[in-house]
This record gives C-alpha cells, structure tokens and sequence, in this order.
C-alpha cells in the first residue's frame, strides 16, 4: 500500500498544481486544497510505515524541520491575533512531507522511479498549456511599459506557470543525472518524454517572462557545469553569451526596468517591480519592532492583502516582501530565519557527501532555489513548490542500499550514506 500511495502522490502531485477549477476553502485554493490532501495520503503510507522494524537513525536534515514546526507553533501560540492559520499550514506542509517521506522511503533506489513519475505528472497541464498559449488564450498580463504579454495557461497566474516550469526543467536534469551515477539505462522513448517534458517548460517559461524563474535557472546550469567540470562552465558561458548577443532586445525588454529602474519614472526603489522599496521598508518596520517582535516575528501571514479581518494590528505598514528570507525574519522573527538557514545548510552538507553528475545536479538545485527565494515568493512561500523541493531533495537524505539483514549498507561516502 505504502508503494501505491507513493506513486500517486508523486504522480498527482504536479497535476493538482493547475487551476483545473476555481474553488476555494477556509483561505486555500483548489491546488493547495489538493496538496492538503495528497499530504493526508502520505499520512497514511506514513502510518502503515511505522509497523515495520528496522528503522533508521533520524537525520540532521530531520531534526532541524520538526525543530522548525515546533518553533512555527511557538510563535502562533505568541501572537495568536496576527496569525494566519493557512498560512502557518503554508509553512509546515512542505516541512511534513518531507519527515514523512524519509521515514517511507526504502533508499535512494527506491525513489529514482518516483522521480521519473513527478516528472511525467507534468505532462497534462503542460500540454494544456502549450496549446492554449499557441492558440492565444490563457493571457493574464500585458505589461504596461513594454507591450509584452506574458501568459498563464492552466495554472492560476503567471508566477505558478512559470515557477513550475523552471522546476520542470531542473528535474528533468536531475533525473538523467541521478541515472547516470547510478549507472542506470534511460529508453529511448523515456528519452523521448523527458525530451517532449523539458522543452514544453522552456517554451511556457518563456510566455511567463518570469525573471525570477530566468534567473534561478542560470543560477542552476552554472553551478551544474562548474561541479561537472571547468570545461563545461567555460562552454556554458560561451554559450551564454552568443545567446546574450542574439536575444538582448528580448532580454532587455523582459528586465527593463532592473536594467533602468528609472525608465518608469520612479526612483531606484521601483527596480525589479518594487521590490527594493518593499525590501526597504519592511526592514524598517522589523528594526522598529520591540525586541520580542523580532525574536519571535510580526506574525505569521501578517501583511498587507493577507489581513485577519478586525483584528488590531500593531504592524499595519508590512507588505509581502517578495523573498522568501525575508518573509521568514518578519513573520518567525530572528529565531525561526535561523532554524530555515540551519535547514538549508544541512541540506546543503548531505548534498556534499554525494559524488559525480548528481552531486553537481543537486548542487544546482539547490542554489537555484536559494536563490529565486531571495527574489521572491518561491520555495518556501508557495506550499506546491516546497512540497516538491522536499520531495526531490530528500534524495540525499536516503540510505543507499540495503542488505539482506536489513542493516544499512556501504557504496562510499560517510555515515552509511555513500552513493
């Protein structure tokens, strides 16, 4: 049952990403209702896992999440007037799935067919999307300055469109990166779809005009190619800039006003779409705080567009900040942006204890996610996103085989974690 309820959850997990209807409920969207739900699913393989014997130690990576949802309780429990109940479940799904899915999985072998599921899961919305792009619908923004008009298919709006495709693409990579370290054969035809798959993100990517996304995925070929090989980052580059050359009236126009932030008419703070003025302030509001605001934050999903209705608000002047790190320190305050950045380094210490393609896959990755978090709402904001960041990245967390005696066994690397 454990292996059935995986391979939905892997499978459906990407297609309940799409706006397929318009419904929500207690402050979630249809998608993220979805997500509760597929959660409740892993719940349950969870449950039926707990019967077997020979469990493995708890990981650092472990430790730090529950250490983390306990302190998103503490600080609900603090500031129970500027809490937002969604958004606190926004916060520790992503966090649940993976706990879960580490205690379920067998190892790492075990997940490499789950991968390929997640990957094939986009098939359908991104096939829908094609075709409404190429037909003209599913517009949802022409920007005023430059004319370009930036689609958003099946999904709920450009920003979810795009951030799926972006992580499309990555996984497809890591995917055919896994297999080669694993010295595991791909089909042609499994070729094929992961080929039909990636491009399919590229081109809906391109319709988002999604700079963050743009800008995550550069992030992700240059660390993938360095740690390949310095022959790989200095092709990459070269190609990169011939690509530069022939597509810079596009790229221009798409970063016009980060190019020249004051082609709008507004001051340096307008740059990136605001976002160094919503930067700015927020800080400001965080360093007025009283010292038990910033130990514990301002409150969970408490700014402008997300207010609990007549409820006194101390902090009425905080806007969504547009980073994923700074959206942490002002609503879990110093404490909980210490905990996310003791998570991400742990995550980032098993990435290092792995070897070959996937390592420097994987170390993309996750640079890539650290950094489209800095510039916007990304992988921790959007509950669909950090479901499957942890779904993915549990990888390295795993074991890599297991023996007849049901001991861990050794294939290199510390602490029985070889590759």
């Amino acid at each position: 049952m454990e292996a059935l309820l995986l391979q939905v959850f892997y499978l459906l997990r990407p297609l309940l990403n799409a706006r397929w209807f318009d419904l929500s409920l207690l402050g979630f969207s249809f998608f993220e209702l979805a997500g509760l739900f597929l959660t409740f699913l892993l719940g349950v393989a969870f449950a039926s896992s707990l019967m077997r014997s020979n469990r493995v130690p708890v990981s650092a990576i472990e430790i730090w999440a529950a250490i983390l949802m306990l302190w998103i309780a503490v600080v609900s429990f603090l500031h129970p007037s500027l809490t937002d109940l969604s958004t606190v479940a926004k916060w520790v799904l992503p966090l649940l799935t993976f706990i879960f899915l580490r205690r379920i999985l067998i190892d790492r072998s075990s997940l490499v067919p789950l991968v390929y599921l997640l990957v094939l899961g986009f098939a359908i919305p991104f096939s829908a999307s094609v075709f409404l792009t190429v037909q003209g619908e599913g517009l949802d923004q022409v920007v005023y300055w430059t004319g370009t008009e930036r689609y958003q298919g099946v999904y709920s709006g450009i920003h979810e469109m795009g951030h799926n495709s972006a992580f499309a693409m990555m996984l497809v990579v890591i995917y055919v990166a896994i297999c080669k370290t694993r010295g595991i054969d791909i089909s042609n035809l499994r070729y094929l779809v992961l080929a039909a798959i990636f491009f399919s993100a590229a081109y809906l990517l391109f319709h988002t005009h999604l700079r963050t996304a743009y800008l995550g995925l550069a992030v992700f070929a240059a660390v993938t190619l360095a740690f390949c090989g310095i022959r790989y980052l200095f092709a990459g580059l070269i190609a990169a800039v011939i690509a530069l050359a022939f597509l810079w009236p596009t790229v221009s126009t798409i970063f016009f006003d980060v190019l020249n932030p004051e082609y709008t008419g507004a001051g340096f703070e307008r740059a990136g779409s605001g976002r160094i003025g919503i930067w700015i302030n927020n800080l400001e509001i965080w360093l007025a705080a009283p010292l038990e605001y910033k130990v514990a934050g301002l409150g969970i999903g408490n700014y402008i567009g997300n207010r609990i209705p007549l409820v006194s608000d101390p902090f009425p002047q905080i806007r969504n900040s547009h980073n994923d790190w700074l959206q942490a320190l002002m609503e879990m305050g110093i404490v909980g942006f210490g905990l996310i950045a003791g998570l991400f380094l742990a995550i980032f210490n098993r990435i290092l204890q792995h070897k070959g393609t996937e390592r420097a896959a994987f170390l993309g990755f996750f640079a890539a996610v650290v950094a489209m978090n800095l510039m916007s709402n990304s992988y921790l904001q959007r509950v669909a996103l950090g479901q499957m960041f942890f779904m993915v990245i549990v990888y390295v967390d795993l074991y890599g085989r297991r023996v007849p005696n049901g001991k861990v066994g050794h294939t290199g690397g510390p602490g029985a974690n070889g590759v």
